[in-house]
């Protein structure tokens, strides 16, 4: 409506009618002078076609070149995505985060995941962490968000013992969940001293993972859900076979992917 008439339907609008020629010379056998509520109230009376210039020559002889009839004439509201959470739409994050090799050991200040000692030292991962997940937790309302990591080698807690290169895991030791963003802060914190970079970078168990929890959801009208994504990466993948099938699978989903790296 914006672009057709700047949302004004009483907006005059000019519908011209052509005669189609294959090399591209189309001539004009009519206009029809109308609006976006004279087309809708019309209720598919015919429309007068009008040549200007005939009918300038023809004087009040002339009738017409034609009709064109607005048989089905609607305005379709498109709600905004503001709309849907002033609505009451349940938005739903999920964090995944790369503990792949190529990050750099998390030891030295040259790494992605370096843990500075210094409390307003962030490094890239959690500043991400941060300028997305504080932008999206008002609209949570339990605010607790599953956390995943991927391609690292996990401590066992137990055993002591790493385990072969995961590539969808649980950040936090007590479970999948954590509680608003300080929560996700804090098991990547912790989450750092118990895995061993590895790799490669798959995001494919990523989505899918995403996708099954969205699965057990129950959508209704009253009960809308919607869930952002968010994989934060050092930038390179190594599955884009399989995330391209796990996106599509997960194409029917209410999801957006967020990728950061």
């Amino acid at each position: 409506m914006s672009l057709l008439c700047n949302g004004d339907v009483d907006r005059p609008l000019r519908i011209e009618v052509l005669d189609w020629d294959k090399h591209g010379k189309h001539e004009l056998i009519g206009q029809v002078e109308t609006s976006v509520r004279a087309l809708m109230d019309s209720n598919g009376h015919p429309l007068h076609v009008i040549d200007p210039v005939r009918k300038a020559k023809k004087g009040a002889k002339y009738l017409n070149e034609g009709t064109l009839h607005a048989t089905y004439t609607y305005v379709e509201q498109n709600p905004t995505f503001t709309d849907f959470i002033a609505g009451g739409l349940h938005i739903s994050l999920v964090v995944a985060i790369d503990f792949t090799a190529s990050n750099g050991d998390p030891a030295t200040p040259d790494s992605l995941h370096y843990n500075s000692p210094l409390p307003d030292h962030l490094n890239p991962y959690q500043q991400a962490i941060q300028s997305v997940c504080t932008v999206l937790d008002p609209y949570d309302t339990d605010k607790m968000y599953p956390v995943y990591g991927f391609g690292a080698k996990v401590r066992d807690p137990a055993t002591k013992k790493f385990s072969p290169a995961l590539h969808c895991f649980p950040v936090y030791g007590g479970g999948l969940e954590v509680h608003g963003v300080d929560g996700i802060m804090q098991a990547y914190r912790d989450c750092l001293s118990n895995v061993m970079l590895s790799g490669p970078t798959l995001f494919g168990p990523i989505i899918r993972a995403t996708h099954e929890i969205n699965q057990q959801q129950v959508f209704t009208q009253e009960n809308q859900h919607y869930t952002v994504l968010l994989i934060i990466t050092d930038g390179v993948i190594n599955d884009f076979d399989m995330t391209k099938a796990a996106i599509i699978e997960a194409s029917s989903d209410p999801i957006s992917i967020v990728i950061v790296g």
